[in-house]
């Protein structure tokens, strides 16, 4: 998943991304877009991540709430808000 965020020019991950002090969450944002605007439309298709705040954007618990089929509608829903900025 982080792949996928990683190839998205607008996105910036607020979590490290060095493979030893990564976790299962992970936190950001996508530039232009509210916090609360990519909660919500990822939330449109019934995946559950949460705002932080407009400079971190989402975390998101892929341990807990986000499965491996969540991530590629995480992908797409990141990537349809990243190319209207």
């Amino acid at each position: 998943m982080r792949d996928g965020l990683a190839s998205i020019p607008q996105v910036r991950i607020a979590s490290p991304t060095d493979p030893r002090l990564t976790a299962a969450i992970t936190t950001y944002r996508v530039e232009g877009v509210k916090a609360k605007a990519l909660q919500d439309a990822i939330w449109t298709k019934r995946v559950r991540v949460r705002a932080q705040n407009d400079e971190r954007g989402v975390r998101l618990s892929a341990h807990m709430y986000v499965g491996p089929a969540d991530i590629d509608v995480i992908l797409d829903v990141t990537r349809r808000l990243a190319a209207r900025t």
